[in-house]
């Protein structure tokens, strides 16, 4: 079944939710174009988890998807959470 969002739906959320400021639209494409999503939910409100230029895993979630919490320092350390069962936080978004 495909998915009907696409690869930047909380960015175009945001931008859209911007109701045409342009200072606020250049903040949402800047964040971004620093943070690449590698996980999306709809679960409890649509959340994301993103990778951060220095590589720490972050998540977001409405209103502001652009305001992060550091979930862990790195994939490494997410996938070591996980294979650990330290995975309340990751069982809130599936």
């Amino acid at each position: 079944m495909p998915c009907s969002y696409t690869w930047d739906q909380w960015e175009r959320w945001s931008i859209e939710w911007a109701d045409g400021s342009k200072p606020r639209e250049s903040t949402i494409r800047s964040f971004w174009g620093q943070h690449f999503p590698i996980f999306h939910s709809v679960k409890t409100g649509y959340c994301h988890m993103s990778i951060r230029p220095d590589l720490a895993i972050v998540s977001g979630g409405p209103i502001e998807f652009e305001e992060v919490s550091v979930i862990a320092p790195s994939l490494e350390e997410l996938l070591q959470m996980v294979i650990d069962g330290e995975n309340r936080l990751l069982l809130s978004y599936i």
